[in-house]
């Protein structure tokens, strides 16, 4: 399906809606740019439409991508080291703790924008 997009108030090219998240990630269109569709009562922001592509709307190749891939990695190696931590020594407050620290670490890598 074709889209027109505008910026500020001048159209500034049709595109195939399937190519729109490219075109953003390149800088060629903006989030703020508006898209209107046959069908569409009005214009609407290119960030609600790169938003339904992507959960997260993280391109998988950024930086910000990368730590949330550590983070979650590192909060599981924590949760794994108080499992194995309860089996060779039972300190289950240290370990308590050590499992809480992983979930709040997974969590905050799949919260933050």
């Amino acid at each position: 399906m074709k889209v027109t997009v505008s910026r500020d108030g001048v159209t500034i090219g049709v595109w195939e809606r399937a190519d729109i998240k490219a075109a953003v990630a390149s800088g060629e269109l903006q989030p703020t740019d508006r898209y209107f569709a046959p069908g569409m009562h009005d214009w609407v922001p290119l960030s609600t439409l790169t938003k339904a592509f992507s959960s997260s709307g993280i391109p998988p190749s950024s930086p910000l991508a990368s730590w949330h891939r550590l983070a979650t990695y590192a909060g599981v190696a924590l949760i794994l080291a108080a499992g194995f931590g309860a089996i060779i020594h039972p300190n289950y407050l240290t370990q308590t703790l050590l499992a809480a620290a992983g979930f709040l670490l997974i969590a905050a890598a799949r919260t933050s924008p």
